[in-house]
């Protein structure tokens, strides 16, 4: 797999920017981490991307889902022995204000981060469970939130993220609060309101 970054665009005056023009070769383990811990998004996405075709034999993006990339990209990670990523800005993604991107998809990106936590441990990667996990219990923050602006129920999906809880290790601040959430979802909407 070769990655380029990628930069979001909303008009056709692209420029290329001059950057330090950087290459890497990622081991699979390297960028499975970087997509996975890092969340790092040419990782994730599959514009920038060049892939052999042979990568795809089994695996499709699923029909009728958004944010498909999600669902597929640390199966076509897993499945290569060498990744190349340029931090050179070669692709451009245009967006349009009526764009699907623009919308709320947040059911489909839990699947997706769902499946990515059940890939990490059917495949015993040790080291990337606490991540999966701790990603996809800050996706079941975010619903459950708007859920409770809303006020909407929001406890079947804050009874998944806590069934989670231990496999999360507090890493830094920011899973403090996830912590908090899972233990205490009101003390954490309160504080959310405060500051909002």
């Amino acid at each position: 797999i070769a990655i380029v970054n990628h930069k979001q665009v909303t008009d056709f005056s692209i420029k290329i920017p001059e950057n330090n023009r950087a290459i890497k070769q990622f081991s699979r383990q390297e960028a499975l981490f970087e997509l996975i811990a890092r969340q790092n998004q040419p990782f994730v996405i599959s514009c920038g991307k060049l892939y052999r075709k042979e990568l795809f034999n089994g695996i499709r993006f699923p029909t009728g889902k958004c944010h498909e990339d999600e669902f597929t990209s640390h199966l076509l990670i897993n499945k290569t022995t060498k990744i190349v990523y340029s931090n050179r800005t070669l692709y451009f993604y245009y967006q349009r204000a009526d764009s699907i991107t623009q919308g709320n998809h947040i059911l489909d990106v839990i699947e997706a981060f769902e499946n990515r936590l059940i890939f990490t441990i059917n495949h015993n990667f040790k080291a990337l469970i606490p991540y999966a996990a701790s990603n996809l219990c800050w996706k079941y923050l975010n619903f459950c939130y708007e859920k409770y602006l809303n006020k909407e129920e929001y406890k079947q999906i804050l009874n998944k993220a806590k069934g989670y809880r231990s496999l999360i290790r507090l890493r830094i601040a920011t899973d403090l609060v996830l912590f908090i959430f899972l233990q205490h979802p009101k003390l954490y909407f309160f504080i959310k309101n405060r500051k909002c």
